[in-house]
């Protein structure tokens, strides 16, 4: 923590409100790669100040499912924030976010690669009004490179980085990610490289930039992948649900529908040949070893899937349970939300929207042992807390704050967004 953050806050019984109370973060980020990492940071205690466009705001907040209107993937991703609303274009506008970043420890932004050196507020600035300013950026490919100035989305990254070459099944076309990883791990490598970067200015005084590619991190997740290509010299396929190296292991065909079992170690298999009334499979030479049902993978999937079909996910749930075989049915999304382990760790939380209302979302992964969690804020309006952070933050006087609106700097209030 810098000088310029106001210290810890604390709750209504004098605890931490979160592990990063005290720590304040400038966003200028919008859609999904940014909004999530300060999202979860928000979610930490830090204090989010979200800058936004006057009249659009972000861009998600005119995108996806609406509630009375208001973009549920806008309030989902923006939870714990305030919102300001500056015109970057405007001269007025980039000097009242100089100096809010002198007032805040870390600014993160998701810009094209030269975007915020062109305004004036790219690290090598902002040091110079802040010296302990971490500054991350996120991008599709980086700050260098000869992708430097691509455009790029999360299917872009899944696209380049192979991860949709393994994604599917065999002989089917290239499928991407259900989940949006290219950008959800931008947003994760961010988060790890905002916490580290500050806990080494607590020791050495000293801020930092940060240069997080969605590419970089789609390209760290293939992680084995690209070990074993380097080993075999071969370019792996589509693997559906399994693993081209461990089997049994992925979707296999019961009754009413598809249930993992993940039982390539010795001793899972063994009870797996138990369980499902073929102990002779376990002693059979071509199935004796974790490389010899790799090789004879299809014809062993054959044999499971003749047993298997003849009984219920949840027959077979219970029965592999019981033996402690590691297994899952593939549940759809309207299953798992009211599943009781779901439940049990938090992990359906809501918010009360001033617009939109009641609005159920996924909890925080995140858990504290010992520490009850503070209740979610909505999403801000558009330029909600403008007036309250140009004046508790920055000293604005009233005739400061009109002065700014005159100048076309800035919007008040909680604005409705034009569509």
């Amino acid at each position: 923590m810098t000088a310029t953050s106001s210290g810890p806050s604390t709750n209504g019984a004098g605890e931490l409100a979160g592990p990063l109370s005290g720590i304040r973060i400038l966003d200028f980020t919008r859609v999904l790669a940014g909004p999530f990492a300060t999202m979860m940071l928000g979610d930490l205690g830090a204090e989010i100040i979200k800058i936004e466009r006057p009249g659009k705001g972000d861009d998600s907040r005119y995108s996806g499912p609406k509630a009375n209107g208001e973009s549920t993937h806008f309030i989902t991703a923006n939870r714990n924030k305030k919102s300001v609303v500056l015109d970057l274009k405007n001269p007025e506008g980039v000097r009242v976010a100089r100096e809010l970043a002198a007032k805040c420890d870390v600014v993160i932004e998701n810009f094209r690669p030269g975007v915020m050196a062109r305004l004036g507020l790219d690290y090598d600035a902002l040091r110079e009004v802040n010296p302990g300013i971490v500054v991350a950026s996120i991008s599709g490919f980086g700050a260098y490179g000869p992708l430097r100035d691509r455009p790029a989305f999360d299917v872009i990254a899944q696209a380049m980085t192979g991860a949709m070459s393994v994604t599917g099944h065999p002989d089917q076309p290239p499928s991407r990610l259900g989940v949006a990883m290219g950008d959800l791990a931008g947003g994760l490598y961010a988060i790890i490289a905002i916490l580290a970067a500050v806990r080494e200015r607590s020791v050495t005084g000293r801020g930092a930039a940060i240069d997080i590619a969605m590419y970089d991190s789609m390209l760290g997740l293939m992680h084995y992948y690209l070990t074993d290509y380097f080993l075999t010299g071969e370019d792996p396929g589509p693997v559906g649900s399994g693993n081209p190296s461990i089997v049994p292991y992925g979707a296999y065909q019961a009754k009413d529908g598809d249930i993992i079992i993940a039982a390539f170690q010795t001793q899972f298999w063994r009870r797996l040949c138990d369980v499902i009334g073929r102990p002779e499979l376990s002693r059979d030479e071509r199935f004796a070893t974790n490389d010899l049902r790799v090789a004879n993978k299809a014809e062993l999937t054959q044999i499971l899937e003749e047993v298997l079909t003849t009984r219920t996910r949840a027959e077979w749930s219970a029965a592999l349970d019981e033996a402690d075989i590691p297994n899952a049915s593939v549940q759809k999304v309207s299953e798992v939300v009211v599943a009781p382990h779901t439940e049990a760790r938090g992990m359906i939380e809501q918010v009360e929207h001033p617009i939109a209302g009641t609005v159920k979302m996924t909890g925080r992964p995140i858990k504290f042992v010992g520490r009850d969690r503070e209740p979610l804020r909505p999403s801000p309006m558009l330029g909600e807390h403008t007036i309250e952070v140009l004046h508790e933050l920055l000293d604005y006087t009233e005739k400061d704050i009109d002065n700014l609106v005159a100048s076309g700097a800035t919007e008040l209030g909680a604005l409705p967004v034009e569509v």
